[in-house]
């Protein structure tokens, strides 16, 4: 690469430099090497969001985690394992994030920028860590989901999710239109609509199901379809089974976070001693 550049920039010298050339404008070397930049070189418009703080929840939910009563709506379970919460952040702060991305979206798009998808199953959206977000999603996953964790799913022996990985997922035109069936690589995931206006884009969850039996056929009562709702969570263990259908129309962006516990892999991946873990529903 850098080799690509030098022979780029004597060619760019030598054409300036002829006794008969006429004077040009002096190239912007930012324009010319546009696609040269990465989400690492993004400047954050809003640095406040690159920290979590409880301020970010609303006064409800903060309550909630405190031990009150469940308000009405407030954190819903749509079936075993599967919990939707609604109304649990600050409004405020949803708009925020919702608006940084869509600058970085701007910004990639202007300046060409070359970004991976984030991961194998996903052909848009990018990582959250390198614009800046990679202490927020730690601090999430060890703040936040970690309480989760323990008050939604008791019957698991939780340890702290210190390990955040998050990322942006695009469902659109030029973006996603589907996505088939998996399993996360997670101990819990989070996920925060923040589409507008779409029709179609339903979550389908199959059951839970460990590395040995991801492949096994779910049964009716195991099979939940969940509309995303923007401003909604939904919250769930990450080797729950799912899939999403179509988009037929419009828009839905959602941010994702995996939580994950430092020692917790080899159980994610199958390697544990057991054959089948107590939580497989298989």
């Amino acid at each position: 690469m850098r080799r690509w550049i030098h022979r780029v920039r004597e060619r760019l010298k030598r054409n300036d430099s002829g006794p008969d050339r006429a004077p040009q404008e002096p190239v912007n070397p930012r324009s010319s090497f546009a696609s040269l930049l990465t989400l690492n070189d993004w400047e954050s418009q809003d640095p406040g969001l690159a920290q979590w703080s409880a301020r970010h929840l609303s006064e409800s939910a903060r309550m909630w985690l405190a031990g009150a009563e469940n308000d009405e709506g407030l954190v819903r379970e749509l079936a075993p394992n599967l919990f939707e919460l609604s109304g649990f952040f600050d409004p405020d702060w949803i708009r925020r994030v919702s608006e940084e991305l869509s600058r970085v979206q701007d910004w990639t798009s202007t300046e060409d920028v070359r970004y991976s998808p984030p991961n194998s199953m996903h052909y848009a959206g990018f990582e959250v860590a390198p614009i800046g977000w990679g202490d927020l999603m730690n601090q999430l996953s060890a703040e936040l989901v970690t309480q989760l964790a323990h008050r939604l799913f008791p019957d698991r022996d939780w340890p702290d999710l210190v390990d955040g990985h998050g990322f942006v997922a695009q469902y659109g035109e030029a973006a996603d239109r589907s996505l088939g069936l998996h399993v996360d690589d997670s101990d819990v995931t989070m996920t925060l609509c923040l589409g507008t206006v779409f029709e179609g884009s339903e979550i389908v969850f199959e059951g839970i199901r460990c590395p040995l039996h991801q492949q096994t056929q779910n049964t009716e009562e195991e099979r939940v379809i969940v509309a995303p709702v923007p401003g909604n969570a939904l919250v769930h263990l990450g080797a729950h089974r799912h899939r999403v259908s179509s988009l037929l129309s419009g828009h839905r962006q959602s941010l994702i976070l995996w939580a994950r516990g430092a020692s917790t892999r080899d159980e994610r991946l199958g390697i544990s001693p057991a054959d089948c873990p107590t939580w497989c529903d298989f």
